[in-house]
């Protein structure tokens, strides 16, 4: 590591002289330690490019429990789960993401999207609601 003491001159200038002059045309790559980002900031990320699936999946809840009996706890209690078992199965699908495409489609997050696709009818159906948009009309 004798090449780190160039860089303690303040010209930029000197330095890269003198690395090009020993080194040839190769530089060596100066790479900074990487540091473990907080549980906070990915949870906060997910959030941030999660926000329209998670708008979507909002507005789905409140269709479906509108066109059965409407009950604020109810739809509170089924975002609240929604949003928290939507955020790990992201993560899980964030972690095992291999393909070659990217994760954004536009503005939908694909890994939130795929697990709210999957967590929220289940949730919908746990609490007793039953998979419509309208309300059926009854017969008088």
């Amino acid at each position: 590591m004798v090449w780190l003491r160039y860089f303690s001159f303040s010209s930029a200038k000197f330095s890269k002289r003198i690395l090009a002059s020993r080194y040839g045309a190769q530089r060596p790559l100066l790479m900074e330690e990487q540091l473990q980002t907080p549980l906070s900031e990915l949870i906060l990320l997910n959030l941030f490019l999660g926000s329209v699936s998670y708008l979507i999946a909002f507005s789905f809840i409140f269709l479906v429990s509108r066109a059965n009996s409407f009950r604020w706890l109810r739809f509170v209690t089924i975002s609240i789960l929604s949003l928290v078992f939507g955020l790990v199965g992201s993560f899980f699908i964030w972690g095992i993401w291999s393909t070659s495409f990217d994760i954004m489609i536009g503005p939908i997050h694909i890994p939130t999207f795929l697990s709210l696709l999957i967590v929220t009818p289940i949730l919908l159906v746990i609490f007793g609601n039953r998979l419509r948009i309208v309300k059926p009309k009854t017969i008088k």
